[in-house]
């Protein structure tokens, strides 16, 4: 850019070189800016967003082994995490860092499963949280958590084979193998199976209705047969709790409160 001498008669040429200079410099840095505010700029205004989460609603028979508030810990794939308490059944905003995953896990109590969903997989920005969500979310958290990478499971298809396979309880399930296989790398559909199952002896249960500690498992009742999972399965009534534990070898059935006890071999 040349600054005519016409408009200019009182500059040497010096001085008209150096302003040139000058100008252009001063372009160059308003170019710059403009390419760096273009490739950045979002990330300076969003670098956090809002996610809406839908919690269930335990039915009223878990109010004696459930809390009023919920425990929500939402984890990305940073690891950061944010936590929360909230009424069972409510709509949660949650403030987050920008990450391509969170992994979103609902406590209703000590022993309950978790309820959860995985972003974006199960909603971009919103997601209603489930039990079966909730199983799956709790693996990746725990294969994160061993330095791996959640991300690049494939979930949506864990999910829907973990639905299946399970047919409504998750906790029918072979843990330990799936995480496993997620630790490796490879997880396949061979290795979303059913633990091996027992057949209780008719009269094993004490008197009354048990519900399951699961939400999603099947309520039980003394003098009807009933299937138990290997190990350890949890129950309870308006009074007591009660402890189902099978393996290969036999059963042992207890609630310490109501000072029961049987064992068996099969």
């Amino acid at each position: 850019m040349e600054f005519p001498s016409i408009l200019i008669p009182f500059m040497t040429e010096s001085m008209t070189e150096s302003m040139t200079e000058s100008v252009r410099a001063v372009c160059r840095n308003i170019i710059f800016m403009w390419v760096l505010f273009a490739l950045t700029g979002c990330s300076f205004f969003l670098s956090t967003k809002e996610i809406i989460l839908h919690l269930p609603q335990l039915p009223e028979s878990y109010e004696v082994i459930s809390s009023d508030s919920v425990a929500l810990l939402v984890v990305d794939e940073e690891g950061r995490s944010y936590s929360a308490v909230c009424p069972q059944g409510s709509t949660v905003d949650i403030a987050v860092e920008q990450s391509r995953m969170f992994i979103v896990l609902a406590r209703y109590g000590s022993e309950i499963p978790c309820a959860g969903a995985v972003l974006p997989w199960d909603g971009e920005n919103e997601a209603e949280l489930t039990f079966f969500k909730g199983y799956c979310g709790e693996l990746l958290l725990d294969l994160q958590n061993a330095d791996g990478s959640p991300y690049l499971v494939n979930y949506s298809r864990m999910l829907e084979q973990t639905v299946e396979v399970s047919q409504g309880n998750p906790g029918r399930l072979d843990r330990r193998r799936i995480l496993s296989a997620l630790m490796l790398g490879n997880l396949l559909s061979r290795d979303i199976v059913l633990l091996p199952e027992y057949v209780l002896p008719q009269e094993t249960l004490p008197d009354g209705n048990w519900f399951p500690v699961e939400p999603l498992g099947q309520e039980v009742s003394n003098g009807e047969w009933g299937t138990f999972r290997q190990g350890r399965t949890l129950y309870f009534n308006g009074e007591y709790t009660l402890t189902v534990c099978c393996d290969s070898l036999g059963w042992s059935v207890y609630s310490v409160p109501a000072c029961y006890y049987s064992t068996g071999y099969w």
